[in-house]
């Protein structure tokens, strides 16, 4: 009985989560260099980039984005998640700019953290 209690926890505790994007390994970005790295390189590390931009003049912008939202541990409790549900999610974002030879010239990264309060008394918070 309690491996079955274990299992469906565990199974439910997994249909919540949600991620969206490319989740962008720090130690890969450091890797790479202005003026040195190309955009087959990025390409190659990162893998397909969820925006990429060419601009007219040749140069090139690309970005990679993460949304990684999962639900608090009340949403599961019978009526407690009704009033005092939620979630929370991080996000990232890497951003890389290229000249018109495709060699990297800027690089830059933001992070963040958000919280959704769903519940019916914490909806205010």
């Amino acid at each position: 009985m309690i491996r079955f209690v274990v299992a469906v926890g565990l199974t439910l505790a997994l249909l919540g989560c949600a991620s969206s994007g490319t989740e962008v390994d720090p130690a890969k970005v450091q890797a790479f260099q202005k003026g040195k790295t190309t955009y087959g390189d990025v390409f190659r590390s990162l893998g397909l980039p969820q925006t990429d931009f060419v601009a007219n003049d040749g140069t090139r912008v690309v970005s990679y984005t993460n949304i990684d939202a999962r639900p608090r541990a009340v949403d599961f409790i019978p009526y407690i998640g009704l009033l005092a549900g939620g979630s929370d999610a991080k996000t990232s974002e890497y951003v890389f700019d290229f000249d018109k030879d495709g060699v990297l010239t800027a690089s830059s990264a933001v992070s963040g953290q958000k919280s959704f309060n769903t519940g019916l008394l914490n909806r205010g918070e």
